[in-house]
């Protein structure tokens, strides 16, 4: 929420500042498409969309993201290898899927995850709580120093 209120008034002091960097892992174009806009419009800057496993890896080793939604099934391939590095990097991700948390891979299976399908509210909820994470991480980070 701080985040957000941070955001707001610096739009209304005429700055142009992104509430966040959210790396989008979908494989159906539509989809990428409707998480992108609905992201964009609400004023985060979205890295990708990634449609491949390799794609989504080569973007996040060459690029800073604060946050990631990642389609939990990318043409049938697992995203394990995915989550482990955005665990590793400690980037706040979600799962996105149909299939409930049975779809997960089985040791992320405690992960956040946005069923499908979604609304708009539900997307952007999900985006705060991740970017919440890392706010909460920064600050334990600077008060264990």
């Amino acid at each position: 929420m701080v985040r957000f209120m941070a955001f707001v008034l610096a739009c209304s002091e005429g700055q142009n500042l992104s509430r966040g960097r959210v790396l989008v892992v979908e494989d159906e174009v539509l989809v990428a498409m409707e998480q992108e806009s609905i992201l964009t419009g609400a004023g985060f800057d979205v890295v990708g969309p990634a449609e491949s496993l390799s794609g989504a890896l080569e973007v996040l080793g060459g690029t800073t993201v604060d946050a990631a939604i990642v389609d939990a099934n990318l043409a049938g391939r697992s995203v394990n290898e995915l989550a482990a590095a955005l665990t590793r990097k400690r980037i706040p991700f979600a799962f996105v899927s149909g299939y409930g948390r049975e779809g997960l891979p089985a040791e992320f299976r405690t992960a956040v995850l946005l069923g499908k399908p979604y609304t708009r509210e539900q997307l952007l909820a999900t985006v705060e709580r991740l970017l919440e994470e890392t706010v909460q991480s920064a600050e334990a980070h600077v008060l264990r120093k």
